[in-house]
C-alpha cells in the first residue's frame, strides 16, 4: 500500500500525462515546434510512470483477490493461492521500487548531447586499437538505440586503430546515459603485435 502523499502525487502525475496527451494532438502545440518537442519530453518522461502506477494498481487487486479466495479454499488450492499471494507481493515491491526511481528528480542535462573524444593511451599500437573498438561499441549502442553518431575528426593509426577520434551523439537522453564514460578505460588481451602469446594491459581515455 502507498503512503498517501505518494499515491496523491501519482494521482496528479496521471492527471498531467493524460493532459499532456491531449496537447500534444492539439493543432496548435502540433505548430509550434518547440512547443510540441518540450511536451512530447515530458509525455516520454510520464509514461513509464504511468505504466509502472497501473501495473501496481492491478497486482493489488490480485494480491486481494487471491486472498479472498485463499479464505474459503484448503488444502491444496489453499498453499497454491498462498504461493501466488507471496509471488504477487514480491512482483509489487520490485515494481514500487522502480517506481520511486523514476519519481527522483532527474539531472537537467539528461537530454543534452554530447561530444565524444577517445584517445589511445597506455599500450603503444594495442592501446589504439582499444580505442577503436570503443568507439565501434559506442557506434554500435548508438545505432541500437536510435541515436545520430557523427564523427568530428579522427587520427587513424598504423594498424586501422585511432589515436584519436572525435564524434558527437544525438538523441534522447543521450547525456544520461553517456555521463558515466568518462575516463580511462583498461583492457587485458594477447594483442595482435604480441608473438609470445603473453597478455597485456592497454588503456584509452574517454
Amino acid at each position: 500500500m502507498l503512503p498517501d502523499a505518494l499515491a496523491a502525487r501519482l494521482e496528479e502525475l496521471e492527471r498531467e500525462y493524460v493532459d499532456c496527451e491531449a496537447r500534444l494532438a492539439d493543432p496548435e502545440v502540433v505548430g509550434d515546434q518547440r512547443r510540441y518537442v518540450e511536451m512530447s519530453r515530458r509525455y516520454r518522461e510520464l509514461q513509464p510512470i504511468v505504466e509502472h502506477t497501473a501495473e501496481l494498481r492491478t497486482l493489488a487487486d490480485d494480491v486481494a483477490a487471491a486472498r479472498e479466495l485463499s479464505e474459503s479454499a484448503d488444502g491444496d488450492e489453499r498453499e497454491a493461492l498462498r504461493q501466488e499471494v507471496a509471488e504477487l507481493e514480491a512482483r509489487a515491491a520490485v515494481v514500487e521500487d522502480e517506481l520511486k526511481l523514476l519519481l527522483v528528480p532527474r539531472d537537467p542535462f539528461d537530454e543534452r548531447n554530447v561530444i565524444v573524444e577517445i584517445r589511445g593511451a597506455e599500450g603503444g599500437e594495442e592501446a589504439n586499437l582499444f580505442a577503436r573498438d570503443l568507439f565501434e561499441m559506442y557506434k554500435g549502442y548508438a545505432s541500437r538505440i536510435g541515436w545520430k553518431l557523427e564523427v568530428m575528426d579522427a587520427q587513424p593509426s598504423d594498424m586501422g586503430g585511432y589515436s584519436d577520434i572525435t564524434f558527437r551523439v544525438s538523441g534522447d537522453g543521450v547525456w544520461s546515459r553517456m555521463k558515466h564514460e568518462g575516463g580511462p578505460h583498461r583492457v587485458q588481451r594477447v594483442p595482435v603485435t604480441e608473438s609470445q602469446g603473453r597478455i597485456h594491459t592497454s588503456s584509452a581515455t574517454v
